[in-house]
C-alpha cells in the first residue's frame, strides 16, 4: 500500500490541534493547582461565646462559616476545650457551628465559675475524603457564676501547689484552678520570704497580685542558694481566701571557680612523667581547662608549665624533656567560667629508663 503525503498532512495537522488544545489544559491545571488545593483547604475559624446558652454546667461557642467553601463540600466543624492548667485536650464534633458542651465533674456536679480554653476548627468532606483545617487560636471562657450562695475560694490544697527553682535569683510558683465556690476567680495574691519547713517566713513580701487567667507565678530578686517559703490565695468578687500552706524550695547556689583537682597519679618514663588525676567538683559552673606545672623537687625553681594536654578538658598530661634520675614535684588545677581552682598537693615522680647493657671487659 503507498501512502502519500495528502493522507498524512489532514490527521498530522488534527493531532497538532489536539495537542495544542490539550498542552493548554495541561498547562493550566498545573498553574491552578495551587489555588484549587487552597480553596479545597478549610480557613482557621474565628468563634464567639455563645452567652445565651452558656450556665454552669455548659459553655457553647458559635463558628464563623468559611466565606467561600468548594461548592461539593460538605462543611463540618469542631470544638475542643480543656480547664485551664490541665494538658488533655476533648474534641467534640459538633457538626453545626453552634457547639454546646457540657462541663461537669464525674459525679455530676456543675463546674460553674470556672476557665476554659477552647479552640475551633473546620473540616470539607468531598468525596468521602476529608480535610482538616487548623486550630483556631484560643480562647478563654468562663462558664456562669452561681445566682446566689457565691463564697471566697476554697484554699489551694498543697497537693495542687508546685514551687520551681528558676535560676540562683529566681523560684516559680504554679498552682491549679481552685474551686471558686460559686463566683469565679479574679486573681490570687502571693507572699514569700525566707523560710524553711517548721520555720515559715517571719516578714514575707507581699508580690502585686497575679491575673485571673494566670496559674504561675515568677518571684524574682532573691538571694542565692537560700531557702524560701511561698504561699498563695485565690480572690473572687466576694473576697479572699485562706491562703494556701507554705511551700519551700532553695535557689540555686552561685557558681563559683572549681575545686582543686584531686588523687593525682604519676607514671614514670623515659625522661618524661604521665600525670592523671580526677575531675574536682566543678561548683556550679563547667570545667573549661586543666593546668598542670611542674620543677625539681626541694627547689624554689620557677614552675614550668606542660602543654602536651591531650585536650583542654583531658585529665592527663605528658611532661616531656625532664632528666632521668631526677625527682620532680608536679600540681594540676581546674579552671571554669569563674575563675581557677587552687593548686592540686604536689605529688613526687621520677624519670627514669633501663639501665644500659653491661659490657665484658677484657
Amino acid at each position: 500500500m503507498q501512502i502519500s503525503s495528502a493522507n498524512i498532512y489532514p490527521t498530522h495537522r488534527r493531532w497538532q490541534g489536539w495537542l495544542a488544545r490539550t498542552g493548554l489544559a495541561v498547562l493550566a491545571a498545573i498553574l491552578l493547582a495551587p489555588d484549587i488545593a487552597a480553596a479545597q483547604t478549610p480557613p482557621t475559624p474565628t468563634f464567639t461565646q455563645d452567652t445565651s446558652r452558656t450556665s454552669r454546667s455548659r459553655i457553647a461557642i458559635t463558628i464563623e462559616p468559611p466565606a467561600s467553601p468548594p461548592g461539593n463540600a460538605a462543611v463540618t466543624y469542631q470544638m475542643r476545650w480543656r480547664l485551664l492548667g490541665t494538658m488533655g485536650w476533648r474534641e467534640v464534633n459538633g457538626g453545626g457551628r453552634n457547639i454546646p458542651i457540657n462541663v461537669v465533674r464525674s459525679g455530676g456536679q456543675a463546674q460553674g465559675s470556672r476557665p476554659y480554653e477552647v479552640q475551633a476548627r473546620i473540616n470539607y468532606t468531598i468525596s468521602d475524603s476529608t480535610t482538616n483545617g487548623a486550630w483556631s487560636a484560643t480562647m478563654l471562657i468562663y462558664s456562669a457564676d452561681a445566682a446566689q450562695n457565691q463564697r471566697v475560694p476554697d484554699p489551694i490544697a498543697t497537693a495542687d501547689l508546685a514551687l520551681a527553682v528558676e535560676s540562683t535569683t529566681s523560684l516559680r510558683l504554679s498552682w491549679a484552678y481552685p474551686n471558686p465556690r460559686g463566683a469565679r476567680v479574679t486573681g490570687y495574691n502571693i507572699q514569700y520570704g525566707q523560710g524553711s519547713s517548721g520555720s515559715p517566713p517571719a516578714s514575707p513580701t507581699e508580690a502585686a497580685n497575679v491575673a485571673m487567667d494566670e496559674l504561675s507565678y515568677l518571684i524574682e530578686s532573691l538571694n542565692a542558694g537560700t531557702s524560701y517559703g511561698v504561699r498563695v490565695a485565690a480572690i473572687n468578687s466576694v473576697g479572699t481566701a485562706t491562703y494556701s500552706d507554705w511551700v519551700y524550695a532553695e535557689t540555686t547556689a552561685a557558681a563559683t571557680a572549681p575545686d582543686a583537682p584531686t588523687s593525682l597519679t604519676l607514671t614514670e618514663g623515659n625522661a618524661s612523667l604521665i600525670v592523671a588525676w580526677d575531675a574536682p567538683n566543678d561548683n556550679g559552673s563547667d570545667i573549661t581547662d586543666y593546668d598542670v606545672q611542674y620543677r625539681e623537687n626541694g627547689t624554689n625553681n620557677t614552675w614550668s608549665t606542660t602543654t602536651d594536654n591531650n585536650s583542654e578538658t583531658a585529665r592527663t598530661a605528658t611532661i616531656s624533656g625532664l632528666d632521668n634520675g631526677t625527682e620532680y614535684e608536679v600540681q594540676v588545677r581546674a579552671t571554669n567560667g569563674q575563675g581557677d581552682s587552687a593548686w592540686s598537693a604536689s605529688i613526687i615522680g621520677t624519670p627514669r629508663t633501663v639501665p644500659d647493657a653491661p659490657t665484658i671487659g677484657t
